[in-house]
């Protein structure tokens, strides 16, 4: 043990720069660590102190207010821009769960989707959906089935549903499927359109009502004429409104999907039904998201090469770091204790 001691000694009064370095890394990764911790926590007696909570250790706290600064001590009082008094205010509240503002019950949402569907047989898939909307009380608002090539039918179906089975009946149409190339589902909010027009409304009725008081006073022929055009005018706005808001609520109450039916010819090979068209459109399909994947590397790899370059030229940097070190311990020590 007292040789090794003295080995030590010897190589630190030696090496004393190389002994300084390795010191102050030391002492660097050391720092570097525990500033962050202070670094943390001091954020964290920050934030709470924002929001008024009383933190162990801290007697007052710092708050703006008023464009002045408010210091308060629970036990002495408050002061603010050098003004104490000896009632202190209550600390801001905090409430970790604020509250939703509260969204109005009878939103007017206009929901429709859009569907493109692979099938073995457009007439069969028309006839499904058809029963479909009818069992939910919907029905069929246009359809086209048409022979796109011998034995072969396409076309589209639209279907109009009440909006609260929307979903329902979207799920039960797409079970009829071979497959689902697309969907597409889009909400809009008429809620500011259906408030403003009923405002509008009420305003023409309100409008209609003092022309029907004038046009009772009125006496004179020009009087009557001039009233009845105006309460003409202003009925024909209380139609149009009322047109618009119909046609609003109906587009609410009543979601429209639209099918595009797709019907693939059939194959049959010795009795057996083959799609070659399906097998095809997949294979394409897992070679594009097989093409898709391999590019996202090839851009990945790229993007990193640099930081491969650095950590190898580290690795090697630190390995000959540490053969010289080796190299030299030994030449310092082993080698002349041999010698010896």
């Amino acid at each position: 043990m007292s040789n090794f001691l003295a080995r030590a000694r010897v190589f630190v009064s030696a090496n004393k720069t190389f002994v300084a370095v390795v010191i102050i890394g030391v002492v660097l990764v050391f720092l570097t660590g525990g500033g962050s911790v202070v670094k943390t926590v001091s954020q964290q007696i920050a934030y709470d102190s924002d929001r008024g909570i009383d933190l162990p250790g801290v007697p007052a706290l710092m708050l703006e207010s008023g464009g002045g600064a408010v210091a308060y001590n629970y036990s002495d009082g408050y002061s603010k821009n050098g003004v104490t008094s000896s009632v202190a205010p209550m600390p801001p509240s905090y409430n970790p769960n604020p509250a939703t503002p509260e969204l109005p019950s009878d939103k007017k949402i206009i929901k429709n989707g859009s569907l493109n569907l692979l099938v073995k047989s457009a007439d069969s898939a028309a006839t499904l959906i058809e029963s479909i909307a009818v069992s939910n009380g919907g029905f069929i608002q246009n359809s086209d089935i048409r022979e796109v090539s011998e034995g072969v039918k396409s076309g589209s179906v639209s279907v109009r549903i009440p909006s609260a089975n929307f979903t329902v009946v979207m799920e039960a149409i797409k079970k009829i499927a071979v497959k689902v190339n697309w969907e597409s589902v889009n909400s809009s909010d008429v809620t500011a359109q259906y408030v403003d027009l009923e405002a509008q409304l009420k305003n023409y009725r309100a409008e209609e009502k003092q022309y029907q008081d004038i046009m009772v006073r009125a006496v004179k022929i020009d009087e009557i004429l001039n009233v009845a055009s105006r309460l003409s005018d202003v009925r024909g706005r209380i139609e149009r409104t009322e047109g618009q808001l119909n046609s609003l609520s109906r587009q609410v109450s009543m979601s429209v999907i639209s099918v595009n039916l797709t019907a693939e010819p059939e194959v049959k090979v010795f009795g057996i039904v083959w799609r070659p068209l399906t097998v095809v459109k997949q294979a394409f399909k897992s070679m594009l998201t097989d093409l898709a994947g391999f590019v996202d590397w090839l851009i990945m790899f790229v993007f990193k090469v640099p930081v491969y370059i650095l950590r190898l030229a580290v690795a090697v940097l630190i390995a000959f770091a540490l053969w010289r070190v080796i190299v030299w311990f030994k030449r310092k020590f082993i080698t002349p204790a041999n010698t010896v």
